[in-house]
């Protein structure tokens, strides 16, 4: 996470991408880092299927498009 950390720090936007069982660090709300304004989080629903944290992600992305 030092690349999140850094662009966290710079006040880059940026996305994280978290396993089911990520570290408590994070928090639960991941619509805002604690730490970092410019991070949004988002979490898997099923231990090991990314499918719903890379489409919440391409959401995001088509939204920031338009």
């Amino acid at each position: 996470t030092s690349l999140l950390h850094l662009a966290g720090a710079l006040n880059k936007k940026s996305f994280m991408l978290l396993p089911l069982d990520y570290n408590w660090r994070w928090h639960q709300d991941f619509s805002n880092i604690d730490w970092y304004s410019s991070v949004k989080g988002y979490k898997q629903k099923i231990n090991g299927d990314w499918s719903h944290p890379i489409n919440e992600l391409i959401k995001e992305f088509s939204l920031t498009q338009n």
